[in-house]
């Protein structure tokens, strides 16, 4: 057994941005395409609140060839299908009869596994719809996020309502090994989401020490994103 885990180095990079950048002129799924949270009340103010133009399933299709979604949410892919959206599907990532007649060059699952009730499933699943040179590009918070670190010290958990699990370089590397992936590229990964000093002065404080301190110090980024392949 390995006593010292050394990351590997890598930079820091702008997550929406990044995703966009690299999607450009491929054929792509997007899992988890509605965005928002679960549950009537939660969706149907994601519903109310929808700005197409900042949607990230929009920003997606603007760059990708050919994107395609699919979503847990039946309420929320029809309401994305009547923005003009097209070839959505409902599906759980985790439901063992997930079948998808169709394989993408870039699979992309963003700051979704870590809500899974069933990471392995999910994975299985992913690779039917991976060919031999796909990618499969995940996102997710980084457990050491100096804001996350912090906030333990007020005896505070920073962590979504609905998140079931957190990722690091380590435990997602032996994660997708076990699953017969295998990572290609990672990087650390800023937010673009900035809290305007109007809403919270305390967030927006938080907020610059963040983006400061993570600059300097790579490994307490917000995010992390993982490039992987099949094995």
């Amino acid at each position: 057994m390995e006593l010292i885990r050394k990351l590997p180095k890598t930079i820091q990079v702008k997550r929406k941005k990044f995703v966009i950048d690299y999607i450009k002129d491929k054929e792509v799924i997007h899992i988890g395409c509605t965005g928002g949270l679960l549950g009537d009340v939660e969706e149907q103010n994601h519903i109310n609140s929808y700005n197409k133009l900042t949607d990230t399933h929009y920003l997606f299709s603007q760059s990708a060839r050919k994107i395609s979604g699919i979503d847990i949410s039946e309420n929320k892919i029809n309401f994305l299908k009547k923005q003009g959206f097209e070839d959505l599907h409902v599906f759980d990532i985790c439901d063992p009869n997930f079948n998808l007649d169709t394989k993408y060059d870039v699979v992309l699952f963003p700051n979704i596994i870590e809500h899974l009730s069933n990471t392995g499933l999910a994975l299985q699943n992913i690779k039917k719809i991976m060919h031999k040179e796909s990618y499969l590009l995940i996102t997710t918070n980084n457990p050491f996020d100096i804001l996350v670190l912090l906030k333990i010290f007020f005896n505070y958990e920073s962590v979504h309502s609905e998140h079931t699990s957190y990722y690091s370089y380590s435990t997602m590397r032996r994660t997708l090994e076990m699953n017969g992936l295998i990572i290609n590229n990672f990087y650390y990964a800023a937010n673009e989401k900035n809290w305007p000093i109007k809403n919270s002065f305390l967030q927006y404080i938080l907020k610059k020490i963040q983006i400061i301190f993570s600059k300097i110090f790579k490994q307490f980024s917000e995010d992390l994103i993982f490039v992987c392949k099949l094995k």
